[in-house]
């Protein structure tokens, strides 16, 4: 009933509750409990005498099967509150976000453009049929690399679909022995859906998908688009304050050895906002706090990531204007910002 409800309320995409450990770890005891009760009822059948500590242990782990659950019922209310689920989602994307970029934001910083690269040895097509991109093995395929002196190129990022078929890499090398793409297709693992792992994207686009949803006229929950706004902005100012030059990674000698497919800046500020632009003006309170946020961000990142975010906030200020005048006006709204 709660992943019925997650996916109703909010987006087919949520699977938080499903994959909690606290509903494994109830199912796994019950089970335990169940298991000890019958074994226990068919030793004492014959009425032979048995230790007191039998009851006195059924009993117990029936007082613990009994908080169980009601910490089981307690993390399932919980699940279906926006709050707690916005909570988490956001957690889990900072939680990737870290992982994936592990460097601040320098933007005086040299990014080079990549250098050239060996000719072609390979291309990995592959063999399975389509799935989703889940993880990368990074550290065993830099190692690979490394090995056959090589360099793997990714033509799919983590979160998108590999066909069956169709190369998803090259591998480029001057040695004498290349790296078969047989270990390359060993170092992924795919799925029938995106994941949290590897994929930076994926809290920003379940976070849009609620906010759609709430707008939907099958909803119209407006406050609900604006509280997952409140959460957009906590993942992108996480996200501006991050490194994201690392499509490129090298080897312990220094070499590159593997070269990555992932969003950039502008990339992630159009998955965050350009949807909602669209459709934040069939609601003033989310046409108003849109603004807002992108408002706030203009303001809270580095200047150097500032063009996109205030692309956006003159669109969204527009939209405003154009479908609330009486609110422009008395809110003062304008599309001018200080330098």
């Amino acid at each position: 009933l709660v992943v019925q409800w997650i996916h109703s309320m909010f987006t087919p995409r949520l699977n938080l509750f499903r994959d909690h450990p606290v509903v494994w770890h109830a199912f796994g005891f019950f089970t335990a409990v169940f298991v000890f009760a019958i074994t226990a009822a068919f030793s004492l059948e014959d009425g032979a005498a048995a230790s007191a500590l039998v009851p006195l242990t059924a009993t117990l782990l029936v007082l613990v099967a009994v908080g169980l659950f009601r910490i089981l019922l307690t993390t399932a209310f919980s699940s279906i509150q926006l709050g707690a689920t916005l909570h988490a989602v956001v957690g889990r994307g900072v939680e990737v976000i870290e992982g994936v970029y592990p460097q601040p934001f320098d933007p005086t910083a040299p990014s080079g453009p990549a250098g050239p690269l060996p000719p072609v040895r390979a291309k990995v097509v592959w063999p399975h049929p389509g799935a989703t991109l889940q993880r990368i093995d990074v550290a065993r395929l830099v190692q690979a690399a490394a090995r056959t002196d090589c360099v793997v190129e990714f033509r799919v990022g983590v979160g998108q679909v590999v066909r069956q078929g169709r190369a998803f890499a090259v591998v480029y090398g001057n040695g004498p022995a290349a790296l078969s793409p047989t270990e390359v297709v060993d170092c992924v693992l795919t799925g029938p859906e995106r994941t949290f792992d590897q994929d930076p994207a994926l809290a920003i686009r379940i976070l849009v998908d609620i906010a759609l949803r709430a707008l939907s006229p099958a909803l119209n929950d407006p406050t609900s688009a604006a509280q997952a706004l409140d959460a957009i902005q906590a993942c992108l100012e996480r996200l501006a304050a991050r490194d994201l030059d690392v499509v490129r990674i090298a080897g312990v000698q220094g070499h590159e050895r593997l070269r990555l497919v992932l969003p950039s800046w502008q990339e992630y500020v159009a998955l965050a906002f350009d949807e909602l632009v669209v459709a934040s003006p069939s609601a003033l309170q989310v046409a108003r706090r849109l603004v807002a946020v992108l408002d706030e961000l203009a303001d809270a990142i580095p200047a150097a990531r500032r063009a996109p975010i205030e692309r956006r906030l003159e669109r969204a200020t527009g939209a405003l204007q154009q479908a609330f005048p009486d609110e422009a006006q008395a809110t003062g709204l304008s599309t001018n910002r200080d330098p």
